[in-house]
């Protein structure tokens, strides 16, 4: 929150009054960057494509790279972790002055962690024969939707640069699961979260930094 909070403080307060006359709006087609991702849990490279519908509306694709990861403990896997993320989502400009906006957005991410522990062999309706200690891949699926509020400001005279600072409130469904077959693995990660699987809330917050194509 407080991170949030200082880049609205910021960025608004670094534009000049003459800028802050050059509306988003006036965009036909626009690619963004979310450096703030490479600082997730999931280090991630997410790009974006927007291009305009109607007039205030606009259709936003964001798709990222996941190269690493924080989520599984050095002791635990092998590999970091590696996998995607897709968030498409529409874009709505409320305000007068065409820098406030809303945004309702649906994701889904997959990432892959190569681990090493016991793992359940031939299970039966979910028990397993027995336990067995070996390499694997365990992978995580996120799907969920956010509704996101956000505020863009010009950053050169031309309007070919922008800066989108954004916070939201969600929901994230999240589901693991062993790629191999006929393996069952539950792993524990805490006393106040004791699985990976279930529905959680989420607060996207970040900052894009966008150029105009036309």
């Amino acid at each position: 929150m407080k991170r949030i909070v200082l880049l609205f403080m910021a960025f608004p307060s670094c534009i000049s009054a003459q800028f802050l006359r050059l509306p988003f709006t006036e965009t036909k087609t626009a690619i963004s960057l979310n450096p703030f991702t490479l600082a997730e849990i999931d280090y991630t490279i997410m790009a974006g494509f927007e291009y305009r519908l109607a007039c205030k509306l606009y259709m936003s694709h964001e798709a990222g790279y996941i190269f690493a990861s924080r989520y599984v403990a050095d002791g635990e896997s092998n590999s970091n972790g590696t996998g995607f993320i897709i968030r498409p989502s529409v874009k709505w400009f409320v305000s007068e002055n065409d820098r406030f906006y809303l945004q309702p957005q649906v994701f889904y991410k997959q990432v892959t962690h190569t681990m090493y522990d016991w793992v359940g062999k031939n299970p039966v309706n979910g028990v397993p024969a027995y336990e067995q200690l070996q390499d694997f891949k365990y992978r995580r699926k996120i799907t969920g939707f956010n509704m996101v509020a956000g505020f863009v400001s010009p950053i050169d005279r031309k309007a070919k640069g922008f800066i989108d600072v954004y916070f939201g409130l969600g929901v994230r469904n999240k589901k693991s699961l062993v790629v191999e077959p006929n393996m069952v693995y539950e792993r524990q990660v805490g006393i106040f979260n004791p699985t990976d699987d279930g529905v959680f809330p989420s607060v996207p917050m970040g900052l894009r930094i966008i150029y105009v194509i036309n």
